[in-house]
């Protein structure tokens, strides 16, 4: 029985990702082709008519064809026209030469009607009754008016036959039907009533999430206002306070994150840059949390001083990887972390492979559904939302490609996701020239264009550090100025609200004199449209408030010579 089953879903094409509208109709034609059979072999039989046979014969041989679009060419839509095209037109020649209304035709007519107001939405399905109605009128009309053009029965023994097989054929059609669709909808509920039992869950568990890094801001927070405490456990708290902050902020992304996902509001950003320096990037953030674990974290396969241009959207390369990395450590407990990639035809294959505690099989698609956690123990022992893992399936298939998991419960896990690397323009082309090969520089001097003094003060101690010269501009107007008169500008961090004249505006008087100059825009909003808008205004880069550290680099470093 289950090699029956497994033949049958072969044939109709469930291992192929076909959605139940595409699946009923593949369904609906493989159970016609075996009734248009049958049909020829009744007319044989009873000798019913050498047109009659022959209808069924081509019958057969359309739904056939029909098939073949639909199951292998996956031309579902055209499948679906010729389909109500065929039935039509095969059903209007077999009521003619099987006696009309005397016949069995009318029967099959009506679950065909029934099939296909499920199969179509819209103006389709109204074009469909439409269509139908007019025909069942012409058929009254033409029975009624000019009932000699019908063919008859030999005798009344061969309508009963006909009509009683027409009959079975009705039952078995409507049959399937009504069981297809109660199992349709028995599914559709277990899912939603699934749905309901997983957001439940995620919004206690947000609870949790958010309250936790709530009470480590709050709580250290107010003992950072007493006086008697010492050098050592105020460096303590500021730095458990960062860390809750940072927490806080990547439930907070995750959230907003899924809900663009959801709302197809995510938009993919194409530019070349250089992904070496930000995975060796990530391998040096996640360095300190190894070492508290006694983890072995590094790059596997990258050669010393190797670069590697490649053409896609940066940010959610980066998210994505960010996410497995976060992951593998969180899961590790001892052995080693390790991330790499391989170029390949048309495309990258990126990997993040740990010796954790693994994930059985039969888990393996369940960990990308959103809201998803494997085990409720998990939950408690390690923390999360529940959302990453989705939210890199998401991304990894947005940018073209799509990820994997190779795991063993007690053993590790390996995680690979594939995206498309595009061919680069001529202009990317010159732009890589210019960043990447022949600029010579040594020093780097960034423009903050900023009139928040608390976040130029992070910008100025963040560069810094990392020999990057800074200088400042209070407004728009200011910008304008110093780029027009300062010749070592190297790049431009623009706030896009700013007095005087606002950050779009000062850009644009800019990129008129120096339109080489690269000019990010840092904003706190983070909406699709004020995306859109940047890129539309030719900035170079887009960062968003609060801003990250290791964020901040791996965008400097597109344009900042090694």
């Amino acid at each position: 029985m289950r090699k029956i089953q497994f033949y049958l879903n072969r044939i109709i094409g469930k291992d192929k990702g076909f959605d139940t509208d595409q699946l009923l109709l593949i369904s609906i034609l493989l159970l016609s082709i075996v009734m248009s059979i049958l049909g020829t072999i009744v007319n044989i039989i009873m000798k019913l008519g050498f047109m009659l046979t022959l209808l069924t014969v081509i019958s057969t041989f359309l739904l056939l064809l029909i098939y073949f679009f639909a199951r292998i060419k996956k031309w579902f839509n055209i499948s679906k026209w010729l389909t109500a095209t065929v039935f039509f037109m095969l059903i209007d020649l077999m009521w003619v030469y099987n006696s009309g209304s005397n016949g069995p035709i009318l029967l099959i007519l009506v679950i065909f009607f029934s099939i296909y107001i499920y199969l179509w939405d819209g103006l389709s399905r109204g074009l469909f009754i439409a269509f139908y109605f007019l025909n069942c009128i012409a058929q009254f009309i033409i029975e009624y008016n000019f009932s000699y053009l019908l063919t008859t029965y030999h005798d009344n023994k061969s309508r009963v036959i006909d009509v009683y097989t027409g009959l079975l054929i009705y039952i078995a059609l409507s049959g399937i039907v009504m069981i297809y669709l109660k199992r349709l909808y028995k599914t559709e509920k277990d899912n939603a009533v699934k749905s309901d039992q997983l957001k439940s869950a995620f919004l206690a568990n947000m609870s949790h999430e958010i309250r936790t890094p709530m009470n480590g801001i709050v709580g250290f927070a107010q003992l950072l206002r007493r006086l008697d405490i010492t050098d050592e456990k105020r460096l303590k708290y500021v730095n458990i306070i960062i860390d809750s902050s940072n927490h806080l902020l990547d439930i907070v992304n995750d959230i907003l994150d899924i809900s663009k996902i959801e709302t197809g509001q995510l938009e993919v950003a194409i530019e070349p840059f250089e992904i070496v320096e930000i995975m060796q990037h990530l391998i040096k953030f996640y360095e300190p949390k190894a070492e508290e674990k006694q983890l072995k974290l590094y790059l596997e396969g990258i050669i010393e001083g190797q670069k590697v241009i490649i053409n896609t959207d940066s940010s959610k390369v980066y998210q994505i990887l960010n996410n497995l990395l976060s992951n593998a450590i969180k899961f590790t407990s001892s052995g080693y972390v390790k991330m790499g990639f391989q170029q390949k035809s048309g495309y990258l294959e990126f990997y993040v492979e740990d010796s954790g505690i693994g994930i059985s099989s039969e888990n393996y698609n369940e960990i990308f559904e959103r809201f998803r956690q494997i085990e409720p123990s998990n939950t408690k022992q390690y923390g999360g939302t529940g959302l990453g893992l989705a939210i890199c399936k998401s991304l990894a298939e947005l940018l073209g490609g799509k990820i994997s998991i190779w795991s063993e419960l007690g053993k590790g896990s390996r995680f690979e996701f594939t995206i498309l690397n595009h061919p680069f323009t001529d202009e990317q082309k010159g732009e890589i020239q210019r960043v990447y090969i022949t600029s010579g520089s040594t020093e780097f001097t960034v423009l903050i264009a900023e009139d928040e003094d608390n976040n130029f003060l992070f910008f100025k101690e963040a560069l810094i550090e990392n020999n990057i010269k800074v200088i400042r501009a209070h407004n728009g107007i200011d910008a304008v100025n110093i780029c027009f008169t300062n010749p070592t500008i190297n790049l431009v961090l623009m706030d896009l609200k700013m007095p005087v004249l606002d950050g779009y505006e000062a850009a644009k008087q800019i990129k008129a004199l120096k339109p080489q100059l690269p000019i990010v825009a840092q904003s706190a909003h983070a909406l699709t449209s004020d995306r859109d808008r940047v890129k539309k205004e030719g900035f170079a880069g887009y960062i968003t408030k609060p801003i990250k550290v290791e964020e901040l680099f791996a965008l400097i470093s597109k344009f900042k010579p090694a």
